[in-house]
């Protein structure tokens, strides 16, 4: 019975000592960096807007570019312009079709396995 108790014991130790760890050697997971820089070339139908991935994140980007819209969180509820991908660097949309005398909201994004990485948001008014 002794013999019993202590195999059951040794067991049940085995199970609960094994768990998965996030230790030093699994990488964190992160979205890309991502600066906004100021809208260019605005006028009453088109604009050119820009930002820059500072760092891809945990993988590589797989999107980038701006989002604009009438909302404070263009990328959720705006329009997105795509710049391709590439993993640092700056880039450079076209942002169309715009409406005269209107303010939009607008922001750099791009995005990795991990997820969307936001610049900060701007605004801009149509001449």
């Amino acid at each position: 019975m002794k013999t019993i108790s202590i195999a059951l014991l040794f067991i049940s130790l085995s199970f609960t000592a094994c768990k998965k760890s996030s230790g030093p050697g699994t990488p964190a997971k992160s979205v890309p960096t991502v600066t906004t820089f100021a809208v260019t070339n605005i006028t009453s139908t088109s604009a050119t807007g820009s930002g820059q991935v500072v760092s891809p994140g945990s993988s590589d980007v797989t999107r980038m570019g701006v989002a604009w819209g009438f909302q404070p969180d263009p990328v959720e509820t705006g329009f997105l312009a795509g710049a391709g991908f590439a993993n640092s660097g700056p880039f450079t949309c076209t942002i169309t079709p715009l409406t005269s005398g209107k303010t939009y909201y607008y922001q750099a994004y791009a995005a990795n396995a991990d997820g969307w990485g936001k610049g900060a948001v701007m605004t801009f008014t149509t001449p």
